[in-house]
């Protein structure tokens, strides 16, 4: 009896630690990264001199920028890895794999997180917060962009040109639109329409049923998901353009010619429009008077979005430093293995950067 007492004890002492996620999560992001502004650290202050807190290998690079909850982090990797990890200490909580390569970042909503793979059976899924378990998973297509969330749908666009609202409850299809020529940045939400852009074209549809309220050429491709803040929406273009269109009725508002490509899209703080080239320019266009644009160089090269914090912009270079900028000043705040391709996020004075190896770091 003692012997298997013992064992018992063992046994138990070795089993792996269970650990959970939160049951739901009201806070989480639900679009890419949680506004439409697609700021979310604007208010944010960078520590002075940072050091390393955690780091998590998560597998190969980020397929998008990671959602964050009250608690937890979301990360969807080109591995087709989606991974959730504890913002406190950077330990995975649960992990699944996608049937192919993760196609933008993934979707924090309650309960529930979205994540979207890439390929010609492309797939949308929807896991269980809690514990990863995989709730349902509908095959769409190949998707690029990010995906979205509007009027209780998960709406995503496809290579193909499709744009399909599906059900939370069991990714049965509401809608699908068809439209002319591939949809690269992916659905964004605006209240209750969502946006869509082509190789040539801008479109608002009704988000209840996929019906196109207005359509406009554009003045440059649109591979980066925009930003909108009132009554305008931002778009970049990797012909080097920077424009303004109306929300309502989509009109040209402004456009401004940068001095190269722009491959991570725009963002709003402050009333300012940030963006930045490949060529390591960052630029700043006021809302109030877009004409009025200033720029000035990094000295290094960068794909990643501009992330505004409370007395500068932080930029995560392709030689994987994390720069402030602070008016004409720049200081280094951090140094990574890899690459830097998604933008550096501050949250509650932490700061969170992925590099292009597929390594989460968190620095404070």
């Amino acid at each position: 009896m003692l012997a298997l007492v013992l064992v018992s004890v063992n046994a138990s002492a070795c089993a792996p630690r269970i650990v959970h996620g939160p049951a739901s999560d009201p806070g989480g992001w639900s679009e890419p990264l949680g506004s439409g502004t697609r700021a979310p650290s604007a208010a944010e202050t960078v520590p002075p001199e940072p050091d390393r807190w955690w780091r998590v290998r998560l597998g190969r690079a980020a397929a998008g920028p990671p959602a964050l909850g009250d608690q937890v982090i979301a990360i969807l990797g080109v591995d087709r890895d989606l991974t959730l990890v504890q913002f406190e200490t950077g330990d995975p909580i649960w992990r699944r794999q996608l049937s192919a390569p993760g196609a933008g970042g993934p979707l924090i909503a309650g309960d529930r997180v979205y994540a979207a793979s890439a390929g010609r059976s492309a797939e949308v899924y929807a896991f269980r917060l809690e514990d990863g378990k995989r709730l349902w998973r509908r095959e769409v297509g190949p998707v690029i962009g990010p995906i979205a969330t509007a009027r209780g749908l998960v709406i995503v666009a496809t290579e193909a040109g499709d744009v399909t609202a599906l059900t939370p409850a069991g990714g049965e299809r509401r809608w699908t639109r068809r439209l002319h020529g591939p949809v690269r940045s992916g659905v964004t939400a605006l209240g209750e329409d969502v946006l869509v852009a082509t190789d040539d074209s801008v479109m608002l549809l009704a988000a209840v049923d996929g019906t196109v309220r207005h359509s406009v050429a554009t003045p440059g491709a649109v591979i980066a998901p925009p930003a909108w803040l009132g009554d305008t929406i931002v778009l970049a273009s990797p012909d080097g353009l920077l424009f303004g269109l109306g929300r309502d009725d989509l009109a040209l508002l402004w456009s401004i010619r940068t001095d190269g490509p722009i491959f991570g899209g725009p963002v709003i703080a402050r009333d300012t429009v940030f963006a930045v080239s490949v060529g390591g320019w960052l630029w700043r266009v006021p809302l109030d008077n877009p004409y009025d644009d200033t720029s000035d160089s990094l000295g290094a090269p960068v794909r990643a979005s501009p992330a505004p914090v409370a007395h500068g912009v932080l930029i995560g270079t392709l030689a994987g430093e994390v720069l402030l900028v602070e008016r004409d000043t720049v200081m280094r705040r951090a140094r990574l293995a890899g690459p830097i391709e998604q933008p550096p996020i501050v949250r509650h004075g932490v700061l969170l950067v992925i590099d292009g190896k597929g390594t989460m770091e968190a620095w404070r």
